[in-house]
């Protein structure tokens, strides 16, 4: 049964971000509230959706660090990919109705080498018809399940990396790592496309998040387990809000200076200090936030999380 810890000293103060591992069959907004109710938290938001045929990373952010969740939103991600040649569906994955077939069982794998590599770098791919974009104020998906069809515009991604894992007719894998937006029923379609055949996603599952690549990730199974036997366990999963920022670098403000900041105004710090983004922190290195430096000396208020 579902229980959480809201009447807990431990609850509603939670803030940070936990990555769960999100079940085949689920949609994520289902996994999001669940983990919301487990730990008693006021305030959840995750950052960005998974298909329910998807399995994965799902950053879940907590109290105040759903103020990062457009950050996450922005993130480069890596996705293990499935796919099945020789035949299309209307919605891109398994459990669409085939609406193509092809019979192209003679593909090589030079030629399935060939045709992956073509996709690395930019270009403009157009989201399906079966996917959450709005168009005059309805989403695709709502229009597609009418039979209906409507021009979208296309929109550029980047795909970093292609990696082949495994080829054999019908079964093509790989791993790919791509920027938001990057639809990944769409660009299977068109790299079987460009092997002259048809394909839909038949197993997708969401590897990482930037930049939460080599942090582990736990089923909302296990967390609701273990922290209704010991729920001061639900920080051993938590992790801190400004691990999304630690490729930024760091200032420390004390006193006046501090206050001053956290009240939104502009403050002097070292001159000559670089210009860009910062972390800044108290002098008891508490997060604080992040402030903007110019070259003359000043530094301004950008996203508070205190």
């Amino acid at each position: 049964m579902m229980q959480s810890i809201e009447n807990n000293i431990y609850d509603r103060s939670i803030n940070g971000i936990l990555l769960i591992n999100k079940p085949k069959g689920f949609t994520s907004n289902h996994i999001l509230q669940k983990a919301k109710r487990i730990v008693g938290a006021k305030k959840a938001g995750h950052t960005g959706s998974l298909d329910p045929l998807a399995t994965g990373m799902l950053p879940v952010c907590l109290g105040k660090a759903t103020k990062i969740c457009s950050y996450l939103l922005d993130s480069e991600k890596t996705y293990s990919v499935e796919a099945r040649l020789g035949q299309s569906t209307d919605t891109g994955d398994r459990e669409g109705t085939v609406v193509k077939v092809s019979n192209s069982s003679s593909l090589s794998l030079g030629v399935v080498k060939n045709s992956l590599q073509k996709f690395i770098g930019e270009s403009q791919q157009t989201p399906p018809m079966y996917s959450a974009v709005k168009h005059k104020g309805k989403r695709l998906y709502d229009l597609a399940r009418r039979g209906e069809v409507v021009e979208r515009k296309s929109r550029k991604i980047k795909i970093r990396s292609i990696r082949l894992d495994n080829y054999s007719w019908p079964r093509l894998n790989f791993t790919v790592q791509c920027s938001k937006g990057t639809y990944i029923r769409t660009l299977v379609e068109d790299i079987a496309n460009d092997m002259g055949t048809h394909a839909h996603v038949w197993n997708l599952h969401r590897a990482s998040v930037e930049p939460f690549r080599n942090d582990k990730m736990y089923d909302i199974e296990f967390i609701e387990n273990v922290i209704l036997n010991n729920q001061k366990k639900i920080y051993d999963f938590i992790l801190d809000i400004d691990r999304v920022f630690k490729n930024i670098p760091v200032l420390t403000l004390y006193d006046n200076h501090l206050k001053s900041f956290m009240n939104g105004q502009q403050v002097e710090v070292v001159s000559g200090f670089f210009s860009g983004e910062v972390r800044v922190y108290a002098s008891d290195h508490s997060f604080i936030g992040l402030g903007f430096a110019t070259t003359d000396g000043f530094l301004a208020p950008k996203k508070i999380f205190v």
